[in-house]
Parts: structure tokens; sequence; C-alpha cells
């Protein structure tokens, strides 16, 4: 039932930005204009949430739904991968694409300058950690203080850290990587893989890795709940 309900959520918020836009200026991205062009240009990361190739196929929950979307409404879906968040909301801004199809932080600053557009998920961080015999798991995060916890650069993970840092009064060594096309499906398997000791990742994407990567643990929450959409 998520599915339908998201589509048509999305088709009714896409239909009202458009007259948004029309009251300032013409846009070639709005929903007519759309239809018109026959093609729905979406914007997305190659994860194991949102798109990937399996034996040539495009899969994942997010091109689902989109798949499902365009068919509804007679449109081709051309799929474009970006590096990164931030590579995907500076693609959207410039026009490069129409949608955005993966959940980003739903904050007062977006509001300024996108819309969202479908349904609100709720989630939280955790500590992504190896839970391995020899491992000695952090239960608290005060047993952060002295750890290194690797997170990628300028993003929502680095910004709670930050914050969480100067609660405890500092001692957390934070690493932020700076790779382009680094997302934090990668950090998590170099986690796995005992590459980096420490990450951090969003409850519901930690515990899908979980399923692929089985030493690892993210129980431990880092922060309140958070809204997210596309």
């Amino acid at each position: 039932m998520r599915k339908p309900t998201c589509l048509l959520l999305a088709l009714t918020l896409l239909f009202s930005s458009c007259k948004e836009w029309r009251m300032h200026k013409r846009s070639e991205s709005d929903f007519p204009h759309i239809l018109l062009s026959d093609t729905l240009r979406v914007l997305t990361l190659n994860t194991s949430t949102s798109y990937f190739l399996y034996r040539d196929q495009p899969m994942g929950y997010h091109y689902d739904m989109v798949r499902d979307f365009c068919r509804q409404h007679g449109l081709v879906p051309e799929i474009i991968v970006a590096e990164n968040t931030g590579a995907m909301m500076r693609m959207l801004q410039q026009g490069v694409g129409d949608l955005i199809a993966y959940n980003m932080p739903v904050t007062n600053a977006l509001k300024d300058s996108v819309f969202y557009c479908g349904l609100q998920q709720i989630s939280h961080q955790v500590l992504v950690q190896r839970a391995l015999r020899e491992d000695t798991l952090i239960s608290d995060v005060t047993g952060l203080i002295g750890k290194k916890v690797t997170v990628i650069r300028s993003s929502k993970y680095q910004d709670r850290l930050e914050n969480l840092n100067n609660e405890l009064g500092g001692g957390i060594l934070l690493e932020a990587a700076d790779s382009d096309t680094l997302v934090v499906e990668d950090l998590i398997r170099s986690v796995s893989r005992g590459e980096i000791a420490y990450s951090v990742a969003d409850d519901d994407l930690a515990r899908l890795n979980q399923t692929y990567f089985r030493n690892l643990d993210v129980t431990l929450p880092l922060s309140f709940d958070q809204r997210s959409s596309w």
C-alpha cells in the first residue's frame, strides 16, 4: 500500500510546485512540460536501496517506485546517477534532473529551495561497528571518546558527530572522508572489512546492510528521530 500512496503524493506535490513556479517564472521542469517531453529525469545514487544494476537489469526500491509512477503517466524514466548527495542537490538546482529519488533530510534550509514530494521517512543515526568475538562493542556514546569515527565530509553525519563531540566535552576523533564518489554504504562495507573502525548511518540503511554484513552491530543510537523525503 505504500507505493501507490507515495506516487500519488508525488504527483500532487509536483502539480502544486508547478503552480508556484509559474507565479515567479516559467520552469522547464514543471509537470506539464515533463508530460509533453515524455521523459522524467531522475537523480539518484547507486545504492542497494535506491538504484543498482544486477545482470544488466536496473533494480532498487526507489527505482521501482519511479518506474511504476512513469508507467502510470506514460513517461520514460531517465536515471541519472550522481556521485553523492551534495552533487545530486546541485544537479537538481541546475536543472539537470526533475526529481531526486533518494531520501534527503528535511531541513528548513532545503525547504527554501526545493519541494519535498514523497512520503516522509523517520529514522535516526546509529553507530556502525564490527561485532566479532575479539571486538569490544561500544554500548554508550561516552565510549566513543578516544575512538576514530569516519564519516563523509559535509554530511549530516559529520554535523551530528561534531554536535555529539561538543556534548561530551570533546574526545571523539572525527575523520571526514573526502572522496567525491563516496556513499554511506561504502563506509559500512569498510567497517565490515576492518578497514575503518567506526562509521555512522541511518538506522534503516544500517539494518539493511547488516543482512549482507553479518559481522556488524548497528544498535547504538547517536541521534533523535529525523525526517527525510524525496
